[in-house]
């Protein structure tokens, strides 16, 4: 499909892997503060934890990618194949 956009084209491919069920949940360190949490206490969209929880030599990731509507939940993703083709 790249070769069809320009003979020598090869950008860089990264496959990133989502697993939705998991047991690992996610809180504010302090719920009081108004940066880090919403309204109903929850960490906010766009959240990313990739240290301290996380594989220490995998490139892995814990996303809150929306607005938690009573719990929020976040998604456990991996970067399973990143090099050029």
């Amino acid at each position: 499909a790249c070769a069809s956009l320009e003979p020598n084209y090869q950008p860089p491919v990264t496959f990133v892997v989502v697993q939705k069920r998991h047991h690992t949940r996610l809180f504010a360190n302090n719920h009081n503060d108004q940066r880090t949490v919403d309204r109903s206490g929850n960490i906010l969209p766009g959240t990313v934890v990739d240290s301290k929880i996380c594989h220490p030599t995998e490139f892995d990731f814990y996303l809150c990618s929306h607005a938690g509507i009573q719990v929020g939940f976040s998604s456990f993703a991996m970067c399973s194949f990143d090099k050029m083709c």
